[in-house]
């Protein structure tokens, strides 16, 4: 929405079982660790600060856990 309001534990959820399928693969992906995001001009820059936030990481019992703790944001060409 307009106040940069998304379903961004859900969007945590989704790729916690994408890396956990990547994990299990018994695959070696190399760029695991690693999520692309393009920008928009439409999109404020607030809501990709939240959606870095939601899926590099998160906090369980005090400690961070990784999730794709490399977030990168690009620009589609």
């Amino acid at each position: 929405d307009a106040e940069g309001n998304f379903p961004y534990l859900e969007l945590r959820a989704k790729l916690k079982e994408l890396r956990t399928e990547i994990i299990n693969s018994g695959k070696n992906f190399a760029d695991k660790d690693k999520v692309i995001i393009t920008a928009s001009k439409t999109v404020p820059y607030r809501v990709y600060v939240k959606t870095q936030d939601a899926i590099s990481a998160e906090i369980i019992d005090k400690k961070k856990v990784d999730l794709f703790p490399i977030v990168m944001i690009g620009k589609v060409i």
